[in-house]
């Protein structure tokens, strides 16, 4: 019950908020992914028969063959037999007669499992670099309107305005950790696909196209093509165990074995090449777009900009774009979700406040006019 909490405990929804929807999509919903295939393929395993084997009229042991078999690998049919089965691998350029190619499939649940970990781990590692800062600016960042009368309000803002620029030189390396943890996300989108491409022998590039490609076929045309899914995960393969006869000589038992665990593999795989396709999308633009963050002041104050909604948008946009550099546009984006919008309001009015007379030496008075 104590593990179950605390991996539930995981992919809740914190108080404070360090990090970004890219970010969460990695470590808390592409983790999930990978957790629960690897769990389905788990049970399939051990409450399942991963593999069932026709040696019940040969002169071996039925079990002890099928492990041999599941353990050691099996060998695709060779192509004359590709219009008599149904789901066994496209023969195509491969050298079925002695290939033996399906020993790979029992790492399935493993391998999954290690990808989920992968998704967690920068993380972890940015949660231990990233210091507590944005919880530093203390709890009342996440009060309601409700919970604070005005002049509570005024000084809660006026606290956290002062704290912002008491920490100014911690930001460039705060924000520089930040950026390495979302091209690393990046970086591993496109790592777990070619890890994957490899780790089926070079049949996942293309292998959710080529399902819908097959199954949009018609029922007739599918049988002039081999299915995508069973040339990837054949569920009917050909096995040969060695052994020794009664004599002392060597003797070899042929059968035909059902591969049962990849009717599960092949279905986790087509969904596990969308949501990859999916996620490598959003993690491009996402660093494509933290590029122009970092490059362009003007869209860096767009974006503050859209969190506050008491001032002339235009003033505020000059302000931060003459006034705060990448890293401190950074911070309050980070900050806006931690704060109701009001006390955000507030302390962006103190901030700017603190700007200019940091700068000039006079307050200036600021607009009240929704952006």
């Amino acid at each position: 019950m104590d593990v179950f909490e605390k991996v539930s405990g995981f992919f809740k929804k914190k108080q404070v908020e360090i990090d970004t929807n890219i970010c969460k999509l990695h470590y808390r919903i592409t983790a999930s992914i990978f957790f629960a295939c690897s769990l389905a393929g788990l049970a399939n395993h051990y409450f399942g028969e991963p593999i069932s084997c026709n040696f019940h009229d040969k002169d071996i042991n039925s079990d002890l063959a099928k492990d041999f078999c599941w353990i050691h690998g099996s060998n695709y049919f060779p192509e004359a037999f590709d219009g008599h089965l149904k789901c066994a691998v496209d023969p195509t350029g491969r050298n079925t007669e002695s290939v033996t190619d399906t020993s790979y499939y029992q790492w399935v649940t493993m391998v999954l499992f290690l990808q989920a970990i992968i998704c967690i781990i920068p993380y972890k590692i940015w949660k231990l670099n990233e210091g507590g800062l944005i919880k530093s600016f203390g709890t009342s960042g996440t009060m309601t309107q409700m919970d604070v009368d005005e002049m509570s309000l005024s000084a809660t803002a006026q606290s956290m305005s002062r704290h912002f620029f008491n920490l100014r030189d911690r930001y460039t390396e705060y924000f520089s950790k930040f950026f390495i943890v979302e091209i690393t996300f990046f970086l591993i989108s496109w790592g777990h696909f070619f890890f994957i491409d490899w780790f089926l022998d070079g049949n996942f590039l293309d292998y959710g196209s080529s399902a819908v490609q097959y199954y949009g076929m018609s029922p007739l045309d599918r049988e002039h093509y081999a299915n995508p899914l069973c040339s990837t995960f054949p569920t009917e393969v050909s096995c040969t165990v060695p052994t020794i006869g009664s004599a002392g000589t060597p003797v070899s038992f042929n059968s035909m074995c059902v591969l049962s665990q990849n009717i599960v593999n092949e279905k986790m795989y087509v969904f596990i090449w969308f949501w990859l396709i999916f996620l490598m999308i959003l993690s491009t633009l996402n660093v494509i777009v933290r590029i122009v963050y970092i490059v362009i002041p003007s869209y860096r104050a767009a974006y503050v900009s859209q969190k506050v909604s008491r001032y002339q948008c235009r003033e505020i946009k000059m302000l931060i774009t003459k006034k705060l550099k990448t890293q401190d546009a950074f911070i309050l984006s980070q900050l806006a979700k931690n704060m109701d919008p009001a006390l955000f309001d507030e302390f962006i009015h103190y901030l700017l406040r603190h700007l200019d007379n940091s700068e000039d030496d006079e307050e200036k008075a600021l607009c009240t006019t929704p952006c």
